[in-house]
C-alpha cells in the first residue's frame, strides 16, 4: 500500500502520487512547478450536514 500511496505517480493527478496530490490541493504548491507548468485546482464540493 505504501508504493501506491507514496511512489506510484499517477498523470491524471497531475503527475503526482495520491499523497502529493493530496498535499497539493491542501495547500496549492505544485510541487512539479520547476518542469511542468502549476495545473488548476480542481474543484471540490463540499457538503452541509444538519444535526
Amino acid at each position: 500500500m505504501d508504493y501506491y500511496n507514496n511512489k506510484r505517480y499517477q498523470w491524471n493527478l497531475a503527475k503526482l502520487s495520491p499523497i502529493q496530490y493530496y498535499q497539493f490541493c491542501t495547500t496549492n504548491v505544485y510541487p512539479l512547478a520547476d518542469i511542468y507548468s502549476t495545473p488548476a485546482l480542481p474543484h471540490i464540493r463540499t457538503i452541509e450536514i444538519e444535526e
